[in-house]
């Protein structure tokens, strides 16, 4: 069907369409409902009807506009706005009617420029991860959004098989946001969901920059749950698409089978990786890297380095992630405020551990004011940590700290 549908507009038009099986089967399905006019005139030929109503197109955007035009009374919503002085003396049923109409309904053509858009949206979406964490009103948009993508991939027409695979990997990364967000607010079970989402149309696209950015996020998830075993199953899994990647991923993910080392307790191939990982990345071109890697800069490589080494320094001081963790903290851009905390939070536990004492309380004390500010999950979990480390060290200053430690970690999930 396909073949003699692409043939017809062939010859009709001179082009050769973006048609194959899959997408005569979403149209046999009802979830493309109003194919564009040359499909159309296509499918009439090919079963020798001579309207689109017999072949059970409907064109569902022109009802749709007038079911929610019966659905709210205008003039009712006139009469609410004349009554009141502002918006909040309107009713709730005459808002939600008016939320209704707001609703966005799915694309019937997505072009280049749309996947432009939707990857503007995510970067600025992903800036804000950074900058306050996954508990943010960020997460339910990501959230969403990703469900409007998706709709608009199985439902709308693309210019080009090309930027339908475009599409597909501005989905991919999104569904990776949206996972990474619900993993930083521990709400993992929505992260997993997400993730796999976002690795099924990364698979489907063929596209393996997009896998590499959701296996780090899975990853990250394994290694923050304890779970070193599927950590580096991750981490060996993404290496069958090494070879094409960039300078800068092969180095994030040789650092993310540190961390990965790092969780299991094996010292020396945790240390190797991380030597291999600062190597790669001093061989970086950032011209080569993929959109989603906008990110990874020295200080988060220093980063994490820091915190793949972190939990082998806890029971050695002789390994080097403090001086790499105090690297992260001095070096991370402001708006990063995630990362800069979650460096800080580690290094102060370190140095607490291994120093107590005045400079290392001093550390713990602005990680404790950096993790109010931040409404992250990890930080909370970050911060438990250096709670327990300071009430171990028994001092009335370690117990004040360790004090105002368990009142941050009250406030910020009560908030």
């Amino acid at each position: 069907m396909a073949e003699l549908v692409a043939q017809h507009i062939w010859q009709a038009a001179g082009s050769r369409p973006p048609i194959d099986a899959d997408h005569v089967g979403r149209i046999e399905r009802g979830v493309i409902t109003w194919p564009g006019r040359h499909y159309r005139e296509a499918f009439r030929a090919v079963f020798s009807v001579k309207s689109d109503a017999e072949l059970g197109f409907v064109a569902r955007r022109s009802t749709r506009g007038k079911a929610v035009a019966a659905r709210i009374d205008v003039d009712e919503q006139l009469l609410a706005l004349t009554a009141g002085a502002t918006i909040g003396a309107v009713g709730s049923g005459v808002l939600a009617g008016l939320s209704a109409s707001l609703v966005p309904g799915t694309p019937t053509r997505i072009g280049q420029v749309d996947v432009a858009d939707l990857h503007q949206v995510i970067d600025g979406m992903e800036r804000a991860d950074h900058a306050g964490g996954g508990r943010t009103v960020v997460r339910s948009l990501a959230l969403g959004q990703l469900a409007w993508v998706q709709d608009a991939l199985l439902r709308a027409s693309f210019r080009t098989s090309e930027v339908r695979a475009a599409w597909m990997v501005a989905v991919a990364r999104l569904g990776r946001l949206a996972g990474f967000m619900s993993m930083d607010a521990r709400d993992h079970e929505t992260a997993r969901r997400c993730f796999l989402i976002a690795l099924q149309i990364a698979a489907e696209a063929q596209c393996w920059p997009s896998r590499h950015n959701v296996l780090s996020g899975m990853t990250r998830q394994a290694v923050h749950l304890g779970d070193g075993v599927t950590a580096l199953q991750l981490t060996t899994l993404a290496q069958a698409g090494e070879r094409s990647a960039s300078a800068t991923t092969r180095a994030m993910l040789r650092v993310l089978e540190a961390r990965a080392y790092g969780v299991l307790g094996r010292t020396a191939e945790a240390i190797t990786a991380v030597d291999q990982a600062e190597a790669l990345y001093a061989q970086r071109r950032p011209q080569d890297d993929p959109p989603w890697l906008w990110f990874y800069d020295d200080a988060q490589l220093l980063g994490d380095c820091g915190h793949a080494l972190y939990p082998l320094a806890l029971a050695d001081p002789d390994i080097d992630a403090a001086r790499r963790l105090r690297l992260a903290v001095d070096r991370h851009d402001p708006a990063d405020t995630r990362g800069r905390t979650f460096s800080l939070v580690k290094l102060a536990t370190l140095d607490v551990r291994h120093a107590p004492g005045g400079t290392s309380y001093a550390t713990a004390r602005t990680a404790i004011t950096a993790v109010a500010q931040l409404r992250s999950g990890r930080a909370l979990d970050f911060l438990a940590d250096l709670g327990r480390v300071l009430r171990r060290v028994g001092t009335d200053e370690a117990r004040e700290l360790a004090s105002e430690a368990s009142q941050t970690l009250k406030a910020v999930r009560q908030d």
